[in-house]
């Protein structure tokens, strides 16, 4: 297995077409930044004061690239029909389906995370932090998030398992991101999903995520009618515990379902 895990990482290393998105994603989210700062007459505004309204896109567009690490390299050998030599040569089948998935696991909720952070970082260098968001809440959601990231790379592993080819399976899952992409904006109006996005987060992965990037907020005005926002950034124990819980069950769900119709095919 440590074989096939190891070819996995070395083709994330070499995969052009991934690290390319990557490149446009990061750069979406930090031009975004740059541009909108340079283009304000009044103030520059510091790293954490652009996060509450621009957190919950960022973690969506880095959402949609896991799912595209995830889906690109682990069905590479599904084109050239390696995993089918593997197993004609006598490889056990557990070994091929999770030496290809725990790679997948590891790198993409990573690589998703340096997403969402490096704008912040590259902004914030370049502009200051800011005091609007305290770091160490900020550093609680990020290892939360990884959760929810995990939950949904495993599902991305189920459908490419199931379709055996990397692109049906990454259009497929990129209606994950996409879906919380309109939650987060008003788009949908379907019970379910109004119901995981108004108060049962957990239910759905690119929602509990997403929501991790959200902030309850209120406002005040000064003499001279300047607004100042102020930040709740603390967490529902409640909801945050079933974060944990949920992705980890989840996770464990897809990988089974994955690998159950992986064992049973008979890879024609």
């Amino acid at each position: 297995m440590l074989d096939i895990m190891r070819y996995q990482f070395r083709t994330m290393l070499r995969k052009s077409v991934v690290h390319i998105l990557n490149i446009c994603l990061l750069g979406t989210g930090t031009l975004m930044m740059f541009f909108d700062s340079l283009g304000n007459s009044e103030k520059i505004l510091k790293a954490t004061e652009y996060m509450p309204k621009t957190l919950p896109i960022l973690m969506a567009l880095a959402m949609f690239g896991a799912t595209c690490l995830a889906t690109m390299v682990a069905g590479d050998d599904f084109l050239d029909k390696t995993i089918n030599h593997e197993l004609s040569a006598g490889r056990r089948r557990y070994i091929s389906y999770f030496g290809r998935a725990i790679p997948s696991l590891i790198a993409a909720p990573l690589c998703a995370t340096a997403l969402y952070v490096l704008p912040y970082v590259i902004y914030g260098i370049a502009f200051g932090w800011g005091d609007t968001l305290p770091t160490g809440d900020l550093v609680l959601r990020v290892v939360l998030g990884l959760f929810p990231l995990i939950r949904v790379t495993a599902f991305c592993v189920m459908i490419l398992f199931l379709f055996k080819n990397p692109m049906v399976a990454c259009m497929t899952t990129m209606g994950v991101p996409m879906l919380g992409m309109a939650v987060q904006m008003g788009a949908t109006s379907l019970p379910f999903l109004k119901i995981a996005a108004e108060s049962k987060h957990w239910l759905l992965s690119p929602i509990d995520f997403t929501h991790l990037g959200e902030f309850s907020s209120w406002y005040t005005y000064n003499l001279n009618m300047e607004q100042f926002y102020t930040y709740d950034t603390s967490l529902d124990p409640t909801g945050a515990a079933l974060t944990v819980i949920v992705s980890v069950m989840m996770t464990a769900v897809y990988l089974l379902i994955g690998y159950h119709f992986f064992h049973v095919d008979d890879m024609n």
